[in-house]
């Protein structure tokens, strides 16, 4: 471990700043002395492995009055991690000022542009090989997608990267907080327990599918979407910001057009069933990762907060139906050993102690049971063209899920249309949800007969096309009374219309009575 050497005379104050700086400048060859001038009005600082870490306070005089405090950074080892600090000048242009993310990258600064006179973002790379030339194919995909028209719209904008003290630094745009630390700060600032309003939902679930449909058409996958990677676009920015805008960032596992079967990609919670079970993926997998998000947005917390491959599908398979055994029959080894091919099914809860113990955890069984169908999260009339959406992106096939160029259109993102089912909602509120059809449907279950479905009642619901199935991506089928359903999609089609049609009747009835 290096030895840091004790700093003699650390709290000695000198009278002016130009002694200060003058004392140090002497003792400097001329390699380590960077005119300082285009940055502030101050003289000359020390630049190098030896440069002065000096705290910043506002000044009438300077845009920095340099306390007399010094810290001197020692000369580090090749192989150190931490060569780049705070209130450095790093490649004779860029002041580092506060640390605004740290990963397993590296760390991130903002940073003052002198040449620009802008505040950027100075991502600075770990010092190892792998992080080096993964950091570089990132720039690249950045590169590209900043050539396309729209880009500064939906992603993170590159400026220039370099070199520096031994670590890869990549330059681009100051964004504002990440969607994560934004949804805990409006849970505490607002003393909420629950997640945030439908329009706040809405406005960034538009943004995501915008962002996803100029993805998709540069040919990208972003393979790793998840709240920490949806940032506010512009510092300073809060999610009741009536100008609310957000962008994505780290496209380190990006991929042109998708990725073979049994690679993994994507964060554990976020994950989509394709990809959990070996299988190949593309563009699909990254609108199941908005269904999270928009979920998550909308209740305050992850619907699957796991990372065990098991429990995952059980918990998949409890909000969006069985999967379908065609897609089980193809999975790979990762999960085979929750996996019964046989049956064509996963083995939940003989498997909820994991690959290598036999006794079940009752922990993981309760967490599974508490995640409820998505018709009984969101039966309210009011969300039924979110339903519609989320319905979407929670296929289970990713040929069947929406893609993002369709998913822009779906009536939830209409502005018009979403104050109308505001105010739909807020008069049919006193309405006994119990009594309409969505809330009487069970577990979506693809064998089950249309009466089943609907309660035991004799029904004869055409499955005629329209705005509900346009977010679905099916192609039209008959629906009558005993057939039996080939999709569970097509009883969900007809529960929204149903649903649609119930709660309009109730607004009807609401403005005769008025009248």
């Amino acid at each position: 471990m290096m030895e840091i050497l004790p700093i003699q005379n650390r709290k000695r104050r000198y009278q002016a700043e130009e002694e200060c700086l003058g004392s140090w400048q002497s003792s400097l060859s001329s390699l380590e002395i960077f005119p300082f001038s285009s940055v502030c009005n101050v003289p000359q600082v020390p630049q190098g492995h030896h440069a002065a870490v000096i705290d910043q306070i506002p000044s009438q005089r300077s845009p920095f009055l340099y306390q007399n405090i010094l810290t001197i950074a020692p000369p580090m080892a090749c192989n150190d991690d931490s060569n780049i600090f705070s209130n450095m000048v790093v490649f004779d242009r860029y002041l580092t000022r506060n640390e605004v993310g740290r990963g397993t990258f590296g760390v991130c600064f903002s940073a003052w542009d002198s040449k620009r006179n802008v505040l950027v973002a100075m991502k600075v790379v770990r010092r190892d090989e792998r992080s080096t030339e993964d950091a570089l194919v990132e720039a690249g995909k950045l590169n590209i997608l900043a050539r396309r028209e729209g880009a500064s719209r939906y992603c993170v904008q590159p400026y220039t990267h370099f070199h520096a003290f031994g670590h890869l630094c990549i330059v681009t745009e100051l964004l504002g907080d990440n969607l994560h630390h934004a949804l805990q700060e409006y849970r505490t600032n607002g003393g909420r327990s629950r997640g945030v309003r439908m329009e706040i939902a809405r406005k960034i679930a538009k943004d995501l599918c915008e962002a996803l449909d100029f993805l998709n058409k540069a040919g990208l996958v972003h393979a790793d979407l998840k709240t920490e990677n949806v940032v506010m676009a512009r510092p300073g920015m809060t999610l009741d910001d009536p100008t609310l805008s957000v962008k994505l960032i780290d496209f380190g596992c990006a991929s042109w057009n998708g990725g073979p079967a049994g690679t993994v990609v994507q964060t554990s919670y976020y994950r989509a069933p394709e990809v959990l079970l070996g299988l190949e993926w593309s563009y699909p997998c990254d609108m199941w990762s908005v269904g999270c998000i928009v979920l998550e947005m909308f209740e305050g917390e992850r619907t699957f907060e796991t990372i065990d491959p098991a429990q995952h599908l059980a918990m998949i398979q409890r909000l969006c139906g069985k999967l379908p055994s065609y897609m089980i029959q193809r999975s790979g080894a990762a999960v085979s050993y929750c996996i019964d091919k046989l049956r064509s099914r996963v083995m939940w809860p003989e498997v909820s102690g994991g690959d290598i113990c036999y006794e079940r955890n009752l922990d993981k069984e309760k967490a599974v049971m508490r995640v409820l169908p998505l018709f009984q999260r969101l039966g309210h009339p009011g969300l039924v063209h979110m339903l519609g959406f989320l319905l979407g992106t929670f296929q289970l096939d990713p040929s069947f899920r929406t893609k993002a160029s369709s998913a822009i259109h779906c009536r939830w993102f209409d502005d018009n249309f979403a104050q109308m089912e505001f105010q739909r909602s807020s008069k049919s509120a006193k309405t006994d949800l119990s009594s309409l059809p969505c809330r009487t449907i069970p577990s979506l279950i693809n064998s089950a007969p249309v009466p089943q479905l609907f309660g035991g009642a004799s029904l004869n619901v055409p499955f005629i096309p329209s705005e509900v199935d346009t977010c679905f991506s099916l192609p039209s089928a008959g629906l009558s009374t005993g057939h039996t359903l080939c999709n569970p999609l097509h009883a969900a089609a007809a529960a929204l219309r149903m649903q649609i049609a119930a709660a309009e009747a109730v607004c009807v009835r609401g403005s005769g009575r008025s009248g």
